[in-house]
């Protein structure tokens, strides 16, 4: 009877174990889906649980709905205390699941955001450092094989050889420098006659531009003498003083 007349306890709620059960025990249950009338909610409660009563039941939008349910028996209520436990636990499970998935999905377009940056910076470094690649004093390869300290190739190679005179030693089991070099004496003849012939209109050029010059001067000189001789000519002479009739008087008693 002690037990009977405790007021109840709600720490069910909470999903904590009771101190005690009556022999019927009332329940929050919340989260009730719009779509069940009380008579659905009843009905599964019952198929589940065994029989249960329910007090007040409150419909509500978006799924909130809530209802206060009586259990007859302890293993009823541990059951239901369970089984809301188990939901808990899924509903827990379901959301670090999907924190986990988006926390990998930004680390993933954090790493493509990265290669796409560095991807073709490396290629351009290993493109410039490509033709340098032994240390300092070893043969560098690449265009830059006859840089500094090593053997220049290409156009300017025949000029590091030296020529002979056209009268000199044959060279050992060869021919002489003055035969072997017969096509290179003609070519070297053939550019010095061209450029000789350069110099010359270059010389000329520059000669008749200095007569042109001189003669431009000299036509100014001349045009600025007519000047002057015209002016001198165009200038307004002075007329002759009259003698007075008392001078002429004078001079002709004299």
């Amino acid at each position: 009877m002690a037990v009977a007349d405790k007021t109840p306890t709600w720490r069910l709620l909470y999903g904590e174990e009771p101190q005690y059960v009556r022999p019927e025990t009332r329940v929050y249950l919340g989260g009730i889906p719009s779509c069940l009338t009380e008579a659905d909610l009843e009905h599964r409660l019952r198929a589940i649980y065994g029989p249960v009563q329910i007090y007040v039941y409150m419909r509500a939008e978006n799924d909130n709905g809530y209802a206060w349910v009586g259990f007859r028996g302890e293993e009823s209520v541990r059951r239901a205390l369970s089984l809301a436990a188990e939901r808990r636990q899924q509903q827990q499970q379901q959301q670090q699941q999907e924190q986990q998935e988006q926390q990998e999905q930004q680390q993933q377009q954090q790493q493509q955001l990265k290669a796409g940056l560095q991807g073709p910076r490396k290629g351009v470094q290993e493109g410039t450092q490509g033709p340098q690649k032994g240390p300092r004093g070893s043969p560098q390869e690449g265009p830059l094989k006859g840089g500094l300290g090593g053997p220049q190739e290409g156009p300017l190679k025949g000029f590091e050889k030296p020529q002979g005179p056209p009268g000199g030693p044959r060279e050992a089991g060869g021919e002489s420098p003055a035969t072997k070099g017969v096509g290179d004496g003609d070519a070297a003849a053939a550019a010095a006659a061209a450029a000789a012939a350069s110099s010359e209109e270059l010389v000329e050029k520059l000669q008749q531009k200095i007569a042109k010059q001189g003669q431009g001067e000299q036509q100014k000189q001349q045009k600025e003498k007519i000047k002057d001789l015209k002016s001198e000519i165009e200038k307004p002479k002075v007329p002759l003083a009259k003698e007075s009739p008392r001078t002429a008087q004078a001079g002709g008693k004299a």
